[in-house]
């Protein structure tokens, strides 16, 4: 969109200032965005129009961005380059801005740290935090961010203790706010993004040797959907309750109201400071009804400001609760590098890799390709070949699979893989994007892969790790939904209503349900399909209560289609029911309001463990959704797989859970057995068949 908006202001003749701002601000969002190649060429183009413009300090603005773009890219170069040269356009510009100067020089002191050049990039965060600190009061985001900043320098340069004595308090005050706002990666606060930030402090605890600190950072990383999981929730209220459905709407806009806000400081910020101040008002204004609708919706459901942004928990806390042989395993990708805490009941081992987040982003890229290259048999398409002709496709990436391999399992956490039982993951958005199934344990082309070695589950929330309900009691039986009609098309029909209807069949789909239903019970299963598999009829007692949940059909993802804004699974439309309830999508924010007491709800259903995108949390998709819905277990997909496998292995999987198996080991006693056949069979053993089945449980 802001792309397009630059073309229409480029083909109007717009003036070069206006151009810059939008390019500028291009340079901004696709930075937010991690995308750096494009941050990095529209911070030279906004640089290049505001140099046309005489805007010179608007110039060094384009040269920061293009700066920190080019670090993150690993270009450090250049990176100076730019940022010296911006730095040069602010102590040239009159009247002076301190402001911008100090700014411009924390961008400058980034990019000589990054370089090795400690000594002089120490020097200049330190002139830069106390430029900012003359015109910035205390408790600022644009002071406490360059200290947090001035803490990392200070540790990478040497003096680890004297950097946590800086880093610590602010971060305490930057958590503060990305509570208030329940997002953990807050793209637009301050000067800098809270991902860099909170990167350095985990760099900073592991040089001061405080795995207690970095574990508390580590937990605020992977719960950034905590909120968007609670408001699901509390969506079960708003039918029933009016004052609370009108709670939920204003605080949404109060949100809405307050990034707004806080982008717009962070553009005024250089060239119009008295106007970013105007706008400190209006966020403490904004702030202030923030907590008073909290607090009514913490009234009207206790628990709730809890449950929104979760407190991190002490080690001690999360490692009372793992089980005996468990592991959970937190790996998070920053621009500092890979950290992944591996944590048992009696130790924790704080681990870091060098990769860098654009390099690990890539890698997981690669994986993703590999699993569906050209030729392969999808979802829906004529499955006629057995299991064991399916031999490894060339392309399936196993270099790309070793090294993200190597990063997170360091030597001493591989140890404590090797010794586990059960692996529990909660990764963070970029690698919850595949599986681990598929990590190699070893860099021998014939390594076991890690699923070979160890059962593996994905948790959604390190909070609520070990806390999952009691089985509820009168549980029984088996609940089928799939393979919808096909639907009408009108002329008027939208682009949205046309591509739900040119999604292709899935003849396996009704094989698949009744070989569930056969496996559970089939005089204690009802199966719902063509004009039956309707979010109405998901909504009677006799899915309540079934044991086994299940769905065959197709699963969507946020971006699908232009106004699709979350996961969905596709139903039946149903015309006797108005509104989203009969559109046929059932959302995950719709799937959080049913109510299932299932053991196991199966999403065989292509992306059904997807989460928005590449950098979205997979597990923060439909599997939520059904786990707060009240499910114990969610069986689910991480892309396309044909209808076959899908089958044996849900089968296969709730069979052994049905023998006394525990929900990880059921999936993984059914991989196995599916690896074992096709290398008996000389197909290889192709992870594009069995790695995308996960686990996901409390």
């Amino acid at each position: 969109m802001q792309k397009r908006g630059l073309a229409l202001r480029e083909r109007a003749g717009a003036s070069a200032d206006s151009i810059g701002n939008s390019e500028i601000m291009i340079s901004i969002t696709a930075l937010s965005l991690d995308k750096l190649e494009d941050a990095e060429r529209f911070g030279l183009r906004a640089a290049a129009s505001f140099e046309r413009a005489g805007a010179s300090l608007s110039q060094g603005a384009g040269m920061s961005q293009a700066a920190q773009a080019a670090r993150r890219l690993g270009k450090l170069d250049e990176a100076v380059a730019h940022a010296r040269a911006a730095v040069a356009l602010a102590e040239r510009a009159t009247p002076a801005v301190p402001l911008a100067t100090a700014i411009f020089r924390n961008t400058l002191a980034d990019a000589l740290l990054a370089s090795g050049n400690y000594q002089e990039g120490l020097a200049i965060m330190r002139a830069a935090h106390d430029g900012i600190a003359a015109v910035r009061a205390e408790g600022h985001p644009q002071r406490t961010y360059p200290q947090m900043g001035l803490g990392y320098a200070t540790a990478i340069s040497g003096d680890a203790a004297g950097g946590m004595a800086l880093y610590r308090p602010a971060f305490e005050s930057v958590f503060r706010s990305v509570r208030l706002l329940e997002v953990a990666q807050s793209r637009a606060t301050g000067a800098a993004g809270n991902l860099e930030s909170f990167g350095q402090g985990l760099d900073v605890a592991r040089r001061a040797g405080d795995r207690e600190f970095g574990f508390r950072i580590a937990q605020v990383m992977v719960e950034s959907d905590a909120g968007r999981a609670a408001l699901a929730t509390l969506a079960r209220l708003s039918a029933s309750d009016p004052a609370t459905a009108e709670a939920i709407d204003k605080r949404r806009e109060l949100l809405r109201r307050r990034l707004e806000l806080d982008g717009e400081r962070v553009t005024k910020a250089l060239a119009d400071p008295a106007a970013a101040q105007a706008l400190d008002t209006q966020i403490a204004a904004v702030d202030a009804e923030l907590a008073a609708v909290t607090a009514t919706l913490d009234a009207a459901m206790p628990g709730f400001d809890s449950l929104l942004r979760p407190m991190p928990e002490a080690l001690a806390e999360v490692q009372a609760r793992l089980g005996e042989g468990e592991v959970l395993l937190v790996p998070m990708t920053t621009h500092q590098g890979l950290f992944t805490f591996a944590v048992t009941r009696s130790r924790a081992v704080f681990g870091h890799d060098p990769v860098s987040r654009h390099r690990v982003k890539a890698l997981v890229r690669r994986v993703l390709d590999g699993v569906l290259p050209e030729g392969r048999v999808r979802a829906g398409e004529d499955a006629s070949r057995d299991l064991v002709d399916a031999p490894l496709a060339a392309s399936f990436d196993r270099a790309a699979t070793r090294e993200l391999a190597r990063a997170m399992l360091t030597p001493d956490i591989a140890a404590l893989v090797g010794e586990a039982r059960l692996v529990s993951v909660a990764a963070d958005p970029v690698l919850s994007a595949i599986p681990f199934s598929l990590l190699p344990t070893g860099d021998a082309a014939d390594a076991p892969w890690l699923i070979e070695q160890v059962a593996l589950r994905a948790v959604p929330s390190i909070a609520a790790l070990g806390r999952s309900p009691d089985a509820a009691s009168g549980v029984t039986g088996f609940a089928g939904i799939g393979d919808p009609s096909p639907r009408a098309i009108a002329a008027d029909a939208s682009s949205v209503a046309k591509g739900l209807a040119a999604l292709p069949p899935l003849p396996g789909a009704r094989a698949e349900l009744a070989a569930l239903a056969a496996a559970i019970g089939p005089r204690r299963a009802i199966v719902l399909t063509g004009d039956d598999a309707t979010e109405a009829r998901l909504r009677t007692p006799a899915v309540a209560k079934a044991g086994v949940v299940a769905f065959a059909t197709h699963g969507l993802v946020a971006g699908d289609f232009d106004t699709l804004a979350e996961p969905a699974l596709l139903l039946a439309p149903d015309a006797a029911v108005a509104g989203q309830a009969g559109d046929g999508l059932l959302t995950a924010s719709e799937a959080a309001t049913l109510d299932i007491a299932a053991e196991w709800v199966v999403l065989s259903a292509c992306n059904s463990a997807a989460g928005d995108s590449l950098s979205a949390a997979g597990y923060a998709g439909l599997a939520r959704g059904f786990l707060l819905a009240g499910a114990r277990n969610v069986l689910a997909a991480h892309w396309p797989v044909r209808d076959d496998v899908s089958s044996r292995l849900t089968v296969a999987t709730i069979a052994a859970s049905r023998n006394g198996a525990a929900a990880p080991q059921a999936l993984a006693q059914a991989i196995r057995a599916l690896i074992a056949e096709q290398r008996r069979g000389g197909g290889g053993d192709d992870p594009a068949l069995w790695a995308p089945f996960m686990v996901v449980s409390r």
